[in-house]
């Protein structure tokens, strides 16, 4: 695939979720940026195949991308997935909690900071972005 092609269905996805998704896209954009750029760096290091998987990484992220752009646009999350608004939730919940809007006994606070339910990682990530 062309490099010159995904470098600009990158560009014209960037500049689509700053302005449909605005704030939250431009920190998304960040965080994709920063962990593919890991990734790349990681994959590179480790294959012969340096252009083919980096050309293949970067055109599924990109499909990955404009889907959930698509589900975040059309309001489709219930349909696709009810636990990203419970994320949501519970991660905005502990974000209050750290900031001291929250009290450390509240329910919610409770269920977001337990260990013992599954996707408690995805709390604390959803609480720091």
């Amino acid at each position: 695939m062309d490099r010159f092609l995904l470098g600009l269905c990158s560009v014209f996805l960037a500049i689509g979720m700053v302005s449909l998704v605005f704030p939250d896209g431009v920190a998304a954009i960040g965080v994709v940026v920063l962990v593919s750029t890991l990734a790349l760096l990681v994959f590179r290091q480790f294959t012969s195949e340096r252009e083919f998987l980096t050309n293949l990484f970067i055109a599924a992220l990109l499909l990955r991308i404009l889907f959930g752009v698509m589900i975040h646009v059309l309001d489709m999350r219930d349909y696709f997935g009810g636990d990203a608004n419970t994320y949501d939730f519970k991660g905005y919940a502990l974000a209050q909690y750290w900031v001291g809007n929250l009290f450390p006994n509240d329910p919610v606070v409770i269920a977001a900071t337990s260990k013992a339910s599954p996707g408690w990682g995805m709390n604390y990530l959803v609480a720091v972005l």
